[in-house]
């Protein structure tokens, strides 16, 4: 029986690697699938739930440290954004309707838009951890040690689900691994939903539209692929949200709370870091739908690293101060060599850094900082 399900486990990765290799095309020439069918709610049968229950058998429970006399505790980054909570949410759900024990957990508060979203839906704010202690995690929306819990080296890591680059939490054991050129966690979430066969309901669906209408910046970003779009038509349609610009715009407006936030709390808000070569640096993402707010919060910035920068524990910070109806990005530069090092990452001599049509800090702004400082070891 063991065999079986080892033979069933490796089949089910040859298939899931022929899956994510198509998904570097991000323009298929296949026909795309119609909303209205991506949108159907599928009923489980008596066959479809045998079909769950057998699956479940080998999803977890193969060759790895898996303990099923303990819950599986699914958590994002730290800093924790829409996306990072609500596909631990989501994806927890789903373990849960596969038949494991599983519980979504955050790194720290939800900031204004998450919680609006939770609320919106009727979903209550999930399990605070600040460490990782002896638990057993599947890791969300991130794959590095620095953007995790303190302690997740020493921890039991079963899975990661992630579309950025491959970080540097490694096991000794076999996991599950899940990386998609998307752009959102969530969408790749979506997916394993339909694979499995489990019913979306109406609040996961929410969430889930939520996620990825927040990291794709409803669906203008370029890390927008056909697999978002496509996973937004059919969400919302099971949310019944007819219009999800409209809906975007309120997000932004609900998370726009940079008035009532200190300068510090600004810069930290959405703060994760990073290393290139011998270089550790931090990229800030700081957005706004107020041109003259971005301008004020850019030179209480200036004030707050001309007094505190030391305090970051990086050699370089990064701040993108990001209009969202303009989609122009004003790249605030701290610490030494940091710069010269976006000036070559960008190819300007400007002192004034001024990044157009740029909203994506994954995509856009961390790659050629992180090509220049590997090059030059800056």
């Amino acid at each position: 029986m063991r065999q079986g399900k080892v033979i069933v486990a490796i089949l089910l990765s040859v298939l899931m690697t022929v899956s994510l290799c198509a998904c570097g095309a991000v323009q298929s020439t296949a026909e795309p699938t119609p909303t209205a069918e991506l949108a159907t709610q599928e009923v489980v049968t008596t066959e479809s739930a045998e079909k769950i229950e057998e699956e479940a058998a080998f999803y977890m429970d193969y060759e790895n440290k898996y303990d099923s006399s303990k819950p599986i505790y699914v958590i994002g980054h730290l800093s924790p954004d829409t996306d990072t909570v609500c596909s631990a949410i989501a994806y927890a759900n789903l373990l849960n309707q596969l038949g494991y024990e599983a519980i979504p957990a955050i790194t720290g508060e939800p900031n204004a838009e998450t919680s609006y979203v939770l609320e919106m839906y009727g979903i209550g704010t999930p399990e605070l951890l600040t460490e990782a202690g002896d638990k057993q995690f599947v890791l969300v929306d991130h794959s590095e040690y620095t953007q995790s819990l303190p302690g997740m080296e020493n921890t039991t890591v079963l899975g990661i689900l992630d579309h950025h680059g491959v970080g540097d939490i490694g096991t000794a054991d076999p996991i599950l691994y899940v990386g998609m050129p998307v752009g959102c966690t969530s969408t790749i979430i979506y997916k394993m939903y339909k694979d499995n066969g489990v019913n979306i309901s109406k609040d996961m669906a929410g969430i889930m539209m939520s996620a990825i209408l927040s990291d794709t910046k409803g669906l203008r970003s370029s890390t927008t692929t056909d697999y978002d779009t496509e996973a937004v038509e059919a969400l919302s349609s099971i949310a019944g949200v007819e219009d999800t610009m409209a809906y975007t715009v309120e997000m932004m407006n609900a998370a726009n709370v940079l008035d009532s936030m200190t300068t510090e709390e600004i810069v930290k808000y959405d703060y994760k870091e990073y290393t290139a070569g011998s270089t550790t640096f931090s990229v800030a993402v700081v957005q706004s739908a107020d041109g003259d707010q971005l301008s004020k919060i850019a030179q209480d910035i200036d004030q707050y690293m001309e007094e505190n920068f030391d305090s970051l524990g990086v050699q370089q910070c990064y701040v993108m101060l990001t209009n969202q109806i303009t989609m122009e990005t004003e790249l605030l530069c701290y610490g030494d060599g940091a710069l010269e090092t976006a000036q070559k990452a960008f190819n300007t001599e400007e002192s004034n850094i001024i990044l157009p049509d740029t909203a994506s800090r994954k995509k856009q702004v961390v790659p050629p900082l992180t090509e220049v400082l590997e090059a030059n070891g800056i």
